[in-house]
């Protein structure tokens, strides 16, 4: 994946070379959503976040300008196996129910997952059908199901979010660094550890998209970079 990154200190959103300002401002105010879920839900003691449990200290200090900075990586921090185009077929086609990863249980209750799944399928549809490789940069999805997003009509929308929220998690949760990382930058002034944690989101999701697809696996590796 070729981006335009600056690795010297950054002031707001950074260009890339085939996304829109417009397609990054998405991914902001999305992030913004999910970081806002994320740190009530750590605040409140909730069991099931992985992230929570590693980072509560920070996650305690976590507030709207820390909202704000984080919010800046490129890529959407909240997932619904948009890697796996087998799942993202059979749910839209509703050839049955949706498949759990038998390694993982649901993490976001229900009711705070299903309205930002449907506020990033909504804007994701949007960036699919004018902008597919932006979307597959932000929502970290396959070519496939970039192209299956871009078809969701409203009523599938709806029905997927409630159907599905179960299955909405944070990305890459299993990266103990990455996320550290992310929230001592929020956390702090310097633009440039900002900078250094979007090029890493970029590095893990370039990774993801350039591996095998394999069966249930929509998380890639259980290691903690």
């Amino acid at each position: 994946m070729r981006a335009k990154i600056s690795r010297s200190p950054a002031i707001g959103l950074q260009p890339y070379e085939w996304v829109s300002m417009r397609s990054l401002e998405v991914a902001r105010r999305l992030n913004i959503r999910c970081l806002e879920l994320l740190a009530r839900l750590s605040k409140a003691g909730h069991e099931g976040l992985e992230i929570a449990r590693h980072h509560r200290d920070l996650w305690m200090q976590f507030d709207t300008r820390a909202g704000e900075r984080a919010a800046r990586i490129p890529v959407v921090l909240l997932d619904c196996h948009f890697r796996r185009l087998d799942w993202w077929d059979r749910v839209i086609r509703q050839n049955g129910q949706p498949v759990l990863n038998s390694k993982t249980l649901p993490c976001i209750p229900a009711e705070d997952a299903a309205p930002v799944l449907r506020e990033i399928l909504v804007e994701g549809r949007t960036i699919a059908i004018s902008e597919p490789r932006a979307a597959s940069l932000i929502l970290g999805a396959s070519p496939g199901t970039v192209s299956l997003i871009a078809k969701l009509t409203s009523m599938d929308i709806d029905r997927i979010s409630i159907e599905c929220a179960n299955e909405l998690r944070p990305r890459w949760e299993d990266k103990v660094t990455f996320w550290r990382n992310l929230l001592v930058a929020a956390l702090g002034d310097a633009d440039d550890a900002l900078s250094e944690v979007s090029f890493h989101s970029l590095q893990l999701l370039g990774g993801e998209l350039m591996a095998p697809m394999v069966g249930t696996g929509g998380t890639g590796g259980r290691s903690k970079a």
